[in-house]
């Protein structure tokens, strides 16, 4: 017995739901309708007619009203379905076959972007689509660059998802987000560099990546509330004016494994909560971690610890703490 088509699946996805939305098409054979001579003419008339019911008198706003279902079938550009780019408000094709984005068009009212898994994208221009403020790209590991055409535009980004984007080799440059929530970059294992940091984000994840330092502008993100570094293998220092991060509430540092311990200041983080630093080598515990008055969590399993400070008990915030696989003489 043959299996099912991808065709005949979102067929049957689009007759179930169809009917909760205002409007709806199911557009077939894009990419082979798009190379003739009337074909994307004919599919947006069939489009608005189908939507619209009554096309005549139509203008961006009768369209921009409506909450509509349209399912794309055999995209492979987004240039294919072009005479529908302009409306989009939100973009959702995670495991497509997309190679490239848009190279022309203008999308001021496109919000949101969801191309995981999306294995041939290779890059990402955010000059078209200002007004962006959620672009989620995990699991595009054949993309090497997220760039901008404009340099120093500012843009809307409040989340930015590159989780597992294995090619990407290094930062977005040249780009200005006004005030992101989010960036991860977990995962994307040929990351190597981190240069000055100008996007004051809530959170950064910078977990399992091949980043050697953080550099010293890491004290310009004064809003910053969780920082990732789960199994930076190659760091060995973290700069000294980590410590000036007042809003930090999370950090974990679990997996450095050459991290010459934890800073001396590391009391100064007056709003952290959970500090996370198993596997990371040290003999002493700095005593600048009784002023951590917030600290609710504390792992620091397999860290070779000899000694703690005395009056640890004083952490009176304090609900877990892990020490498991350590060399203690005492407790």
């Amino acid at each position: 017995m043959r299996g099912i088509g991808k065709r005949t699946i979102a067929k049957s996805v689009f007759d179930k739901i169809s009917n909760q939305f205002e409007g709806s098409y199911f557009v077939r054979n894009i990419r082979e309708e798009s190379t003739g001579p009337y074909g994307l003419t004919r599919m947006q008339q069939e489009l608005l007619s189908s939507i619209l019911k009554h096309p005549i008198g139509f203008t961006k706003g009768r369209l921009g009203r409506k909450q509509v279902l349209i399912i794309l079938d055999d995209v492979t550009t987004l240039e294919q379905p072009i005479f529908l780019l302009k409306y989009l408000v939100a973009l959702d094709m995670p495991h497509s076959n997309i190679e490239q984005l848009w190279s022309s068009t203008q999308l001021q009212n496109l919000k949101h972007i969801d191309l995981s898994f999306s294995k041939h994208l290779k890059i990402q221009d955010l000059s078209l689509a200002s007004n962006l403020e959620n672009l989620i790209l995990e699991g595009c590991t054949s993309l090497c660059e997220i760039a901008s055409s404009i340099y120093g535009l500012n843009y809307k980004l409040l989340i930015l998802n590159l989780t597992q984007c294995k090619s990407l080799g290094s930062l977005p440059t040249g780009i200005r987000l006004e005030s992101p929530k989010k960036v991860i970059f977990s995962g994307c294992s040929n990351l190597k560099l981190f240069s000055q940091i100008s996007w004051n984000m809530k959170e950064l994840y910078l977990d399992q990546t091949a980043i050697k330092e953080l550099p010293s502008s890491i004290e310009k993100l004064s809003r910053l509330v969780i920082l990732n570094l789960k199994d930076w293998f190659m760091l060995e220092r973290l700069p000294s004016n980590i410590s000036v991060l007042k809003s930090l509430e999370y950090l974990n540092l679990s997996g450095c494994s050459i991290l010459h311990g934890l800073p001396d200041n590391l009391g100064n983080l007056e709003a952290l909560r959970v500090l996370k630093a198993e596997g990371v080598p040290m003999r002493e515990v700095p005593t600048s971690i009784l002023n951590l008055r917030c600290l609710e969590e504390l792992d620091l399993t397999s860290c070779g610890i000899e000694e703690l400070p005395n009056n640890l008990g004083q952490l009176s915030s304090l609900k877990s703490l892990l020490l498991g696989r350590n060399s203690l003489r005492a407790f």
